[in-house]
């Protein structure tokens, strides 16, 4: 049997250092609220603020959906809290993002880049129902 040493060297790849990860949805009803691709405009963006490397590395991710349609297009902020992610952002849930402009998302990576707290900041968030 012929393995495939390529593949396997890629599965057992240390994952690589970021210190917050943005999930961002891309489902149908979410992309088509803004044209082109929003994921690798902020991947761009984050490159430019020289934020796609080091201890502050932010992630770009795309993802389906994430059943939280009734708000926009939204975006899910991870904080790698085993390293030096900044806890109280993590888990955070922006809604319409669609609708930040350039500069809005500069500000917002500026804010993550240097642990500031984002819920003092003038973001909308998707509420989250507390457990019964």
């Amino acid at each position: 049997m012929k393995h495939k040493t390529s593949s396997l060297k890629k599965k057992n790849k240390k994952m690589s250092h970021y210190k917050t990860q943005i999930c961002l949805c891309v489902s149908p009803g979410c992309a088509d609220l803004k044209e082109g691709d929003l994921a690798k405009e902020l991947r761009e963006l984050v490159k430019e603020m020289g934020l796609n490397e080091g201890e502050k590395k932010i992630k770009i991710t795309k993802t389906k959906c994430v059943g939280a349609c009734s708000h926009g297009q939204v975006a899910q902020i991870v904080e790698n809290t085993q390293r030096n992610g900044y806890p109280p952002n993590n888990a955070l849930w922006l809604k319409e993002v669609h609708t930040f402009s350039k500069e809005r998302w500069i500000e917002l990576f500026k804010y993550l880049s240097e642990n500031e707290d984002i819920k003092n900041k003038d973001f909308k968030f998707v509420p989250m129902e507390e457990i019964e």
